[in-house]
């Protein structure tokens, strides 16, 4: 199942608002993820930020590792913000925007070094097709971690926190469609050899090829 040009429309609709969020909240996170991938020895060469939005963790992965990334998402909008914010940072060299659905993505099987995403997934029509998708197209060698959440460093859980004001366990901000049960199942369906982590940093799918 692909999205929908409802689904279009809302995220053409909300983009200024994300990427109001992404800036004044997630930073440290878009930064942390961005330092992960490096240190956990993706090879080098092209990597993929999924349901990219205003490109909030595609930039931090450009900027922080100096390889080139497809910002992929559904939303023009989205990309035309993101296209803003590159530019600004002086690095559209590096990142490449890229129209498409997270279900069929126009990207050639082993061609990636990295496949991320930061809290997008709760909004994939079918998390299997897409995290066997990201899959398809990670190299040999290729890290794919996707899901949402507050962090994995205790400081940036601290900084994410004070920012939104937010006291309560991170199972609550965790969508109602997106729980544990319900991605290890879908990472089950998909077939891939992924593993799930859930804590207080949040919910993610991670998988080596």
């Amino acid at each position: 199942m692909t999205a929908t040009s409802a689904d279009i429309d809302y995220f053409d609709g909300v983009a200024g608002e994300f990427s109001e969020v992404s800036a004044r909240i997630f930073e440290p996170l878009y930064r942390e993820i961005a330092d992960l991938l490096e240190a956990k020895g993706h090879p080098g060469g092209v990597m993929a930020d999924l349901g990219s939005g205003p490109g909030s963790l595609a930039i931090e992965m450009a900027s922080r590792s100096g390889s080139p990334v497809l910002a992929v998402d559904i939303s023009r909008r989205m990309l035309e913000i993101s296209l803003e914010r590159i530019s600004s940072r002086g690095i559209r060299g590096l990142v490449e925007l890229v129209l498409a659905d997270v279900h069929a993505l126009p990207i050639r099987d082993s061609s990636l070094a990295a496949a991320a995403s930061r809290g997008s997934a709760p909004f994939w029509r079918d998390r299997a097709s897409a995290f066997r998708e990201a899959y398809r197209c990670l190299r040999r060698g290729g890290l794919m971690f996707i899901g949402g959440g507050l962090g994995m460093r205790e400081e940036t859980r601290r900084r994410i926190r004070e920012a939104m004001g937010f006291r309560g366990r991170v199972a609550d901000l965790v969508a109602d469609s997106f729980r544990p049960e319900a991605v290890r199942e879908e990472v089950a369906r998909s077939g891939i050899p992924a593993e799930v982590l859930w804590g207080d940093f949040g919910l993610w799918v991670r998988a080596r090829k």
